[in-house]
């Protein structure tokens, strides 16, 4: 918003959403106190409530682990019939 001469603050400032997040906004406010210098619109903090599904990452192998000779002997036995 822009204060005049006046004092009025005239200029309006705008914050977008999308239809989906619209019913997740919980405040949305201007900072005045957080304007910067010479620009004529002030900082807009928005909150939103956001829910996060937490997925357990897939067990991984540990290589370092492994019975190198085994895995060897067996691999040359799955691989002999192989041309």
């Amino acid at each position: 918003m822009q204060v005049l001469s006046t004092g009025n603050e005239t200029r309006v400032d705008q914050a977008f959403t999308s239809e989906t997040l619209r019913d997740e906004i919980i405040k949305c406010n201007t900072r005045p106190e957080d304007r910067p210098t010479k620009v004529d619109h002030y900082p807009i903090l928005m909150e939103v409530s956001c829910t996060i599904d937490w997925v357990e990452p897939p067990q991984r192998r540990n290589f370092r682990k492994a019975d190198w000779e085994e895995v060897k002997a067996k691999l040359e036995e799955e691989l002999k019939d192989l041309e």
